[in-house]
């Protein structure tokens, strides 16, 4: 099975290997000043009072995230900037999934999406309803989604406009543009442990993704534990730091929200499932036809008729002289009596004006009896 970045057929240059890319957008006063190591720091126009994005050069694994927002607290503080947070700004996640298959992905998705009110509150209460960051609940169109993707899969991301998904609480946006999936609820911080428990419970999120064999098996998981015993086999350790008063209705919520995800999936993998039995009986080579007969159409001039390979790999029909729908029909139709078990896909039909001949005239396939002109 392929992984995400062959599926989406991302560019070499956004190959990855590291874990977690790390964006923290702030405003205030002296910003801009460069670290060391890990970061490097660009003008972001969406932000006010000289603000700044602060981006890691290269994903980084888990360990170092606590590292790397030290760095950046040195940076600042040496520099005498005066950094202030705003509803404008925040700390942005991205997780690399470049070799994460797709039924992992969409565990991922799932998982996030059972979780999600959790993890926003988490976040704080300016980033509930924040139109950088909307949860499903904010907007119906992210629910319509996401539920696209676990109906034909993944590769369909490229089909959906780019604002329509962009400012989700999780972005799937970013896939085809990184290889990555954007976690965008955590508020404007440079508290490095608060940046750490964010990445560990997203890691903690992948990793119970990674034990199950499609989002299927967790709608089942979910319905055994329920609810807050749920959370705590996902976010395992880190479970304390995310626990709140009245938790079990904001999941309850969650898994309502997301109840058509795993009944999507199922008929897609059922899809998948008899695309690829099929593949698996189809010859490796169609045999090929050089011709095909045609029967004229009352008023309709024949056409000249030839089949050439597609760059494609399918078959094509070039026909000329007065080719209208009806003898395109027919072409089409006379394909499927003269050859009843050809395993190819139905001919694709091009129009080659060049292709009028001097007469009408009727070729055929062989063994295929020719019949004349009326």
């Amino acid at each position: 099975m392929s992984n995400i970045f062959e599926l989406l057929h991302l560019s070499p240059e956004h190959k990855q290997d590291g874990d977690y890319g790390i964006e923290i957008e702030m405003e205030g006063a002296g910003l801009g000043a460069k670290p060391r190591s890990y970061w490097r720091v660009d003008v972001d126009h969406s932000l006010r009072n000289g603000g700044v994005e602060y981006i890691l050069k290269k994903p980084i694994v888990l360990n170092a995230v606590s590292k790397a927002v030290g760095v950046l607290n040195d940076t600042l503080k040496e520099s005498g900037a005066a950094v202030k947070f705003s509803f404008r700004t925040s700390v942005h996640v991205h997780l690399n999934v470049q070799k994460l298959e797709e039924p992992t992905l969409l565990n991922i998705i799932y998982v996030y999406s059972l979780l999600e009110n959790v993890m926003i509150n988490y976040c704080g209460d300016e980033r509930k309803g924040n139109r950088f960051c909307l949860r499903s609940e904010d907007s119906e169109g992210v629910i319509d989604l996401s539920e696209r993707l676990f109906k034909n899969g993944i590769a369909d991301i490229g089909a959906i406009p780019r604002d329509m998904i962009r400012y989700s609480s999780l972005n799937l946006e970013a896939l085809m543009k990184y290889g990555s999936i954007e976690f965008r609820g955590l508020a404007g911080t440079m508290d490095a442990k608060r940046i750490t428990d964010w990445c560990k419970a997203i890691d903690a999120i992948k990793q119970y993704a990674l034990k199950h064999e499609s989002p299927v098996s967790i709608f089942n998981r979910f319905r055994e534990l329920h609810t807050i015993p749920f959370v705590k086999e996902v976010l395992g350790d880190v479970f304390k730091e995310f626990e709140y008063k009245g938790m079990d209705k904001d999941i309850i919520r969650n898994f309502s929200l997301s109840l058509d995800y795993p009944a999507a999936y199922a008929i897609y993998e059922k899809k998948q499932k008899v695309k690829k039995e099929k593949a698996e009986k189809e010859p490796e080579e169609a045999p090929e036809i050089e011709m095909l007969m045609i029967k004229p159409w009352p008023a309709i001039n024949a056409a000249d008729i030839r089949w050439e390979n597609g760059v494609d790999g399918h078959e094509h029909v070039v026909a000329g002289l007065n080719p209208n729908r009806a003898v395109l029909d027919e072409i089409m139709m006379e394909h499927v009596r003269a050859m009843p078990n050809r395993v190819n896909p139905a001919p694709r039909v091009r129009v080659d004006p060049l292709a009028i001949p001097p007469r009408p005239r009727v070729v055929g396939i062989p063994d295929v009896e020719e019949e004349p002109l009326e």
